[in-house]
């Protein structure tokens, strides 16, 4: 819980997401999340941004890089970019569209 939700680092990650994380049970979290997103395709982004949160721990401790929400930006950008092209193709159209707004 903490590394995903809890820690100033996730926060502001998921705030970029324009997310705001609440103190309650990860299940109440997860819908929460949903209904701010308010897109179509709502778990892409969650595990998305999970995985970049993870792959930031991973860098500091076995890399000694410093999480930054500049390079976490372009983490998430990069990785969505993928799942795009791998989602179902009535996605394509608006899942780009929603990167490109964010992003």
């Amino acid at each position: 819980m903490h590394l995903f939700l809890e820690c100033q680092f996730a926060q502001d990650c998921w705030n970029m997401l324009h997310i705001q994380v609440t103190d309650a049970e990860p299940l109440q979290t997860l819908r929460a999340f949903e209904e701010q997103l308010s897109v179509p395709f709502p778990m892409y982004i969650i595990i998305i941004m999970s995985w970049c949160i993870w792959m930031a721990r991973n860098d500091l401790i076995f890399k000694g890089i410093p999480p930054q929400l500049s390079s976490m930006r372009s983490r998430f950008k990069n990785e969505f970019t993928v799942v795009i092209l791998r989602a179902k193709s009535p996605y394509h159209d608006v899942m780009n569209l929603w990167l490109q707004t964010h992003f």
